[in-house]
């Protein structure tokens, strides 16, 4: 996996979006360790899944997809904030052209701080799934 992130990470800091066959195979390796972990812990796994296929090869359910609904100034403003990132802001445009926002999810909104975003999925998490009660 170590050698698919290095080669995606250097693609995209070169200012080149990644493909569909850039993403498969780390969409695999995500799946397997989704499965090799979901059994004996829970997981949250933050991803940009940005088409159905792609959560398709997750096998994500979709009530438990979490969805960050937000717009391309605000990821731009946010990628600039970033120290030592390795993706540029000049990739934002051809994510969002790719996007495909699922039907089914809990969304979440941008303005939300981190705090709210961590308390509000809590709550929502809780009274969905009866988790924690």
């Amino acid at each position: 996996m170590i050698t698919i992130v290095k080669n995606n990470i250097d693609k995209m800091s070169a200012g080149f979006p990644l493909n569909d066959d850039d993403r498969y195979n780390w969409l695999i390796k995500i799946k397997e360790e989704i499965v090799k972990r979901k059994s004996c812990q829970n997981l949250v796994v933050a991803c940009s899944a940005l088409k159905e296929k792609y959560r398709s090869i997750l096998n994500v359910k979709e009530d438990y997809l979490v969805y960050l609904k937000i717009t391309k100034n605000t990821v731009k403003r946010r990628i600039k904030n970033r120290k030592d990132h390795f993706m540029p802001d000049s990739l934002v445009d051809s994510q969002f052209a790719i996007l495909e926002e699922p039907d089914v999810c809990i969304t979440l909104e941008e303005n939300l701080t981190p705090e709210e975003t961590i308390s509000h999925l809590t709550y929502i998490i809780k009274n969905k799934f009866d988790y924690g009660k």
